[in-house]
């Protein structure tokens, strides 16, 4: 049925579909990228409909749209609705857009004394749904609500490692945030992503010159750390709180902290602070001087991860080395338990944590945990080992001390006595829905270099 026979009959033309839809405008790009964008939202709407008639109704507030269209030589008068206060846009590609942002005059039938605001935007939104449903062209057509929001600017340190090139992975996902990147040496982060973020070179150990350029900023994941050294302070603590401070209207930061100086039931473990290295001590010192609302701690176990397009983590750049080990790899058992994680899950979560509240506990982020006799028949046999027994090396672990003393810290001692390392770790598959790499075999078998190797059978 025609729609004027419809209008005749005042049968009304109600939308096969009503969706919702949210566009983040980076105030960084040109007017005519931020119409692309929306251009973007309605053509996956005419897909999800079958290229069925669509109107696109417009909520911006913030007038990042009417700027380029007025540039263009419209609204013209005869584009204005002066009842929704609405533009009506030219029809582009089958479907129309409705300019929603104040662009014409605001209802008058009713005073402030005589209605409450919010009832009047309530009437001018009905206005514009019945302006966008005379636009439909034929019955079964498609409105599309769409909402232009900023573009939230989070702040990354520590994106130059194997953890950070996840974690801008992951924001570049998404179509509402901007990744800005402190680096160092900005040749280490990876050439496709550092075209895709705003970054700026500089130096955790010397803060100042590029202090003022985070005012701004909507967010922050800091993932950089210092391992030890004269710089770890500077970095791990100072170079934090002055970060904090300079971002006042930043709502919610992302704090990469270690479950190394955690007790078994999540607590601080006392003796962090006067037996740990520098890396261990400084983090202690940091989390337990941010007394910041906004911040929000996370506590990696082993971190694993990397592979040809991403850094590897210090724990799996070590393992392609065991190979020619892996025979005795097969049989070590030794009195110990620990979590390892992927970087890539480690990363979702962090980036997860920016929209929603917090899980309920320390967030200690970690797999179930795992004897030493798993961890090594699972690296073992990735390696090419066959199956071996055991061979029990606690004894002989726990006399190392004894034998090579200068290569134990007061920390390894401490840690040696403890063995175990089991903590209340976050359902990462059950709090984000999802979970790459759910057990170690996984995990190892994402790194190309880790490949099986099957092992030459022996001559009789």
């Amino acid at each position: 049925m025609a729609r004027s026979q419809q209008q005749a009959r005042g049968v009304p033309i109600e939308p096969l579909h009503e969706m919702s839809r949210t566009v983040a405008m980076d105030q960084r790009i040109g007017e005519g990228a931020r119409g692309d964008a929306v251009r973007r939202v309605a053509d996956d709407a005419r897909r999800l409909v079958h290229d069925e008639d669509v109107v696109i109704l417009v909520n911006d507030g913030q007038g990042y749209l009417r700027r380029g269209a007025m540039q263009g030589g419209w609204p013209r008068p005869a584009d204005l609705d002066p009842r929704s206060g609405s533009c009506l846009m030219p029809r582009l590609g089958g479907y129309a857009i409705l300019q929603d942002g104040g662009l014409g005059p605001q209802p008058a039938e009713q005073s402030p004394g005589h209605a409450h605001p919010l009832a009047q935007q309530d009437v001018q939104g009905q206005r514009r749904l019945g302006l966008a449903r005379s636009q439909l062209q034929q019955p079964h057509g498609v409105i599309v609500r769409v909402t232009l929001t900023p573009m939230r600017q989070v702040f990354v340190t520590g994106a130059a490692g194997c953890v950070g090139h996840y974690v801008l992975e992951r924001l570049l996902l998404r179509q509402d945030c901007h990744p800005v990147v402190l680096l160092r040496d900005p040749s280490r982060l990876r050439a496709d992503l550092r075209a895709r973020v705003t970054w700026i070179e500089g130096d955790l150990a010397r803060p100042e010159p590029w202090l003022d350029k985070l005012e701004g900023m909507d967010e922050a994941i800091l993932v950089a750390t210092s391992w030890g050294g004269a710089l770890a302070r500077q970095v791990n603590v100072d170079a934090i709180h002055a970060i904090l401070r300079s971002m006042p209207c930043a709502r919610r930061i992302v704090y990469f902290s270690t479950a190394s100086m955690l007790e078994p039931d999540g607590s601080f473990d006392q003796v962090a602070a006067s037996l740990g290295t520098d890396y261990i001590r400084t983090k202690h010192e940091a989390i337990t001087t941010l007394e910041d609302p906004r911040v929000v701690p996370v506590f990696p176990t082993v971190v694993l991860g990397g592979d040809d397009l991403h850094p590897r983590s210090a724990a799996t750049a070590g393992l392609p080395g065991l190979r020619p080990w892996r025979a005795l790899l097969a049989r070590l058992a030794f009195d110990g338990v620990f979590h390892v994680i992927h970087a890539s899950d480690l990363a979702r979560f962090a980036v997860w944590l920016l929209d929603h509240p917090e899980p309920p506990g320390r967030l200690v982020v970690g797999l179930p945990a795992l004897t030493v006799r798993e961890v090594a028949q699972t690296i073992a046999a990735r390696l090419g080992a066959r199956p071996a027994g055991p061979w029990d090396w606690t004894p002989l672990i726990e006399r190392l001390p004894r034998l090579i003393p200068w290569k134990f810290t007061s920390w390894d001692l401490h840690c040696l006595a403890r063995r175990q390392f089991r903590y209340p770790v976050v359902d990462l598959a059950e709090v984000t829905g999802r979970l790459d790499y759910p057990d170690l075999a996984s995990i190892l078998a994402s790194d190309p270099r880790l490949s099986a190797q099957q092992v030459p059978c022996e001559r009789k």
